[in-house]
């Protein structure tokens, strides 16, 4: 996986994660406010309603025990203490008459608040408290109307009762309600542990993935370059050799594969500079060897020359001298070719016919009677290095007379093209093998048994430094130059 991936595939994963971790947390105070709302909105109001009634009934109760010790301490012979005690019987009666107005607004209250919870026990409230209310006033009528003995004692004894009962219902309301409480107390205490647990379980998952995404993009990235830091010091001392191992197909895979092609690219120029060098040492001896062998050539030509004028006209010594001058026109044409390509003159530009080039190429040329050739019809001038563009034509032309060994047919073009003219020699000749055809202007490459191998290599330079190109191409057999007119003019 490339780099940018992985860092955009851990963004995702933490994008994820945390939004994961905000819904959770959110979710869960959510339901915390809600419980806090339940309780604060409904089960405390609700307890602090049953806490109230309970308080009102103590108050009922204590005021009806009032009522009966006032009533008892009455006496007929005190005006003054007798109008006291009626006072204080009427602030009793009048406490009780606020307690039940009490009891029915904080049952209405009750009902309102906890809806249907507690219902059943708010209903038996309000019923131990009807007997209780019944009982009360009861007992405080049996008081007034001074009934005592067997009757008043049982209704004494059935109000204590209705009061044990009423409490009896509050408290377990009391209870049930304190119950719901801390049930939503334990609720929540267990909902914000087990959010914090989450919490820290989701980050501890956020920085594991963090950690291992990490970890991963760290050794696409450090180990690369441990190995790329090896390589290139390999490099540096001199060995072209050393490749990187890449096994992995990211950005670094990527940087590791140009090293290699880089490393691949000096081993093949420092082949190629070792190739020059020797080329260039074997040019340097050639060129001396070439100067001492055309003096004796041209001695040679001389002599022959001068006993083709003296010896008598027979055919046995004609042949010979014959023989002597194809030899020494074959040596003098190699060794011009070892010249030609040693030679690293800068170019003489001048504007030339190239028609009239081609055309005295051919009349210096010996060419066998055997071979038809063809030039072209119309002329164009250009500016190039006469000599050099002349040993172009001497090479192309000596090629194609070889292609089709002194038999056949060889056509010359030059078409135009703007500030640029094509240059095409064409033989009919069988070409050059498939596995030949890269090779043929590398230089000392020669498929010929006399050639130096140096011909299309001394045409190739040439024409590269008139900042042109040549091509070859199979059925038919053709060399195209593609040369620019003017790129020398100014020159």
């Amino acid at each position: 996986m490339e780099i940018r991936k992985k860092i955009i595939f851990e963004t995702i994963i933490l994008s994820i994660i945390l939004a994961l971790l905000s819904f959770v947390i959110i979710n869960n105070i959510l339901i915390i406010q809600n419980n806090f709302s339940y309780l604060d909105n409904e089960l405390i109001p609700s307890m602090t309603i049953l806490k109230d009634i309970r308080s009102i009934a103590s108050n009922i109760l204590v005021s009806t025990l009032e009522f009966s010790i006032v009533e008892e301490e009455i006496t007929p012979s005190g005006n003054d203490e007798a109008s006291k005690s009626n006072q204080k019987l009427t602030e009793v009666i009048t406490d009780i008459d606020l307690s039940k107005s009490q009891f029915d607004e904080m049952s209405s209250l009750y009902k309102k608040q906890a809806a249907s919870i507690n219902m059943l026990s708010i209903e038996k409230i309000e019923q131990r408290w009807q007997e209780f209310e019944l009982l009360s006033d009861k007992f405080i009528e049996y008081k007034k109307r001074g009934i005592s003995g067997d009757e008043l004692i049982k209704i004494k004894d059935e109000f204590r009762d209705s009061k044990d009962s009423l409490f009896k219902e509050i408290d377990l309301a009391i209870i049930f309600n304190e119950e719901k409480i801390q049930e939503k107390r334990n609720a929540v205490e267990e909902l914000v542990r087990n959010t914090t647990i989450l919490i820290f379980t989701i980050l501890i998952i956020c920085i594991s993935t963090i950690v291992i995404i990490r970890y991963h993009i760290l050794k696409s990235i450090l180990i690369p370059i441990l190995k790329l830091r090896k390589t290139v010091q390999e490099i540096a001392k001199g060995d072209f050799r050393a490749r990187i191992d890449v096994s992995q197909n990211d950005e670094m895979g990527e940087l590791l594969t140009d090293i290699n092609q880089m490393a691949q690219d000096l081993e093949s120029a420092q082949k190629e500079l070792l190739k020059h060098e020797k080329i260039s040492n074997i040019g340097m001896l050639a060129a001396r060897m070439a100067h001492d062998i055309l003096n004796p050539l041209s001695n040679i030509k001389i002599g022959a020359e001068y006993l083709r004028s003296r010896i008598k006209r027979e055919e046995k010594e004609i042949k010979t001298l014959d023989i002597i001058d194809r030899a020494v026109d074959r040596i003098s044409f190699q060794v011009q070719d070892v010249l030609n390509f040693v030679k690293t003159d800068s170019l003489e530009i001048t504007k030339a016919s190239l028609l009239e080039l081609l055309k005295q190429v051919i009349k210096n040329q010996t060419i066998p009677e055997t071979v038809n050739y063809t030039l072209p019809e119309n002329d164009i001038k250009v500016f190039c290095d006469y000599k050099k563009i002349e040993v172009v034509f001497i090479n192309l032309l000596r090629n194609s007379i070889d292609a089709i060994n002194a038999q056949g047919t060889i056509k010359v073009r030059f078409i135009d093209l703007g500030d640029k003219v094509r240059i095409e020699f064409e033989d009919s000749g069988k070409g050059v093998s498939e596995e030949h055809k890269t090779r043929i202007f590398e230089p000392l490459f020669t498929t010929k048994q006399k050639g130096t191998g140096l011909g299309l290599t001394s045409v190739k330079t040439i024409i590269e430094q008139h900042g042109g190109s040549i091509t070859f191409s199979n059925n038919p057999t053709v060399f195209s130059i593609i040369l620019p007119k003017n790129q020398h003019e100014k020159q």
